[in-house]
């Protein structure tokens, strides 16, 4: 892996925890290992009655999303994009940063989500299978290693505060394990 590259981090926020979830806003950053740095950030809230056109909502997950902090709450239902717009912006956003690879929390939710918004919008996916990297397996391999994780900054459950964080401690997982193999 080289760590000279750009990759991008991104993170959903649902009314699911399945394939087929509402997505109600998007978070994702760019970000260099090789430098410890957030090259450039995306944030899109999307409308609710557009984002409900485009998924089905879990009840357990609305239920969850009652008990979350009010400013979490008021953020993902403040959304003014139609769900269309969103995926347009974040193509853009996603190909001006030209990055090498993508992660998300989880082999199988944020990114197939968006994977499925694409589809939706008759869009390309913007990444090939290759490109694809996982949070949680290197969480999983990293964490016996490592004192303690980064200090969350910003708001839990806002997609742009948790991509920002998933991508810092991303890096740090990355350069302890590049200086362990030293």
């Amino acid at each position: 892996m080289n760590l000279l590259e750009t990759d991008v981090m991104i993170d959903v926020e649902t009314l699911g925890v399945t394939a087929n979830a509402v997505v109600l806003s998007i978070g994702a950053v760019a970000f260099r290992t090789s430098t410890k740095e957030i090259l450039s950030e995306f944030e899109v809230i999307i409308d609710v009655e557009s984002a409900l056109e485009f998924g089905d909502v879990d009840a357990s997950t609305l239920k969850w999303w009652m008990k979350q902090e009010r400013v979490a709450r008021d953020l993902v239902m403040s959304g003014e994009t139609e769900t269309e717009d969103a995926v347009y912006l974040f193509k853009d956003w996603y190909l001006s940063n030209t990055p090498s690879r993508v992660w998300g929390l989880g082999p199988s939710f944020d990114i197939t989500l968006m994977e499925r918004l694409f589809h939706f919008c008759d869009k390309e996916i913007l990444w090939r299978p290759w490109q694809i990297r996982d949070v949680r397996t290197v969480i999983d391999i990293v964490s016996p290693l490592m004192s303690r994780p980064s200090k969350f900054e910003g708001t839990e459950h806002s997609a742009i505060d948790d991509a920002r964080h998933q991508a810092i401690f991303t890096m740090d997982m990355l350069t302890l394990i590049c200086e362990r193999m030293k």
